[in-house]
């Protein structure tokens, strides 16, 4: 494996990577999955029809892998040997995969997503909230 070096540039493409990362995530994972929410809720269905529209956004989710930052793999491999390359792996997660970043950089997957888990345990929720059950079509 190669050295890594805490560059600008190493860093700027580390940040293009994970913009290329958050269109994916926001687009084609979160818009994809509020819009099949939506769709759900007008089906006699909507719980099940929910649970397979999940199932489906996990092969989209597989099929949409080259999009994620192949530095983060690479520091990966190598931070298991590596203490500097640990460390440099470290902070790059806290700064692109901490809480409040899933609700700045990627906020309509976090909404889609989170949209479409409720809508699939519509019954569930439904028992403690009854107004969504009756926004669902319950």
């Amino acid at each position: 494996m190669e050295k890594i070096e805490l560059t600008n540039e190493y860093i700027e493409q580390v940040s293009e990577q994970f913009k290329l990362w958050a269109n994916f995530l926001n687009t084609g994972i979160g818009l994809l999955s509020f819009t099949l929410a939506i769709a759900c809720m007008g089906t006699e269905s909507p719980t099940i029809n929910a649970v397979l529209s999940l199932i489906v956004m996990f092969f989209v989710r597989i099929s949409g892998s080259q999009y994620f930052p192949h530095e983060i793999q690479q520091l990966r491999a190598k931070a298991k040997s590596d203490e500097k390359a640990k460390i440099i792996l470290m902070g790059l997660e806290q700064k692109y995969f901490g809480f409040k970043t899933n609700f700045t950089m990627y906020p309509m997957f976090v909404f889609g997503l989170f949209f479409l888990i409720a809508v699939s345990m519509s019954t569930s929720i439904a028992k403690f909230l009854p107004w969504w059950g009756t926004y669902v079509g319950l």
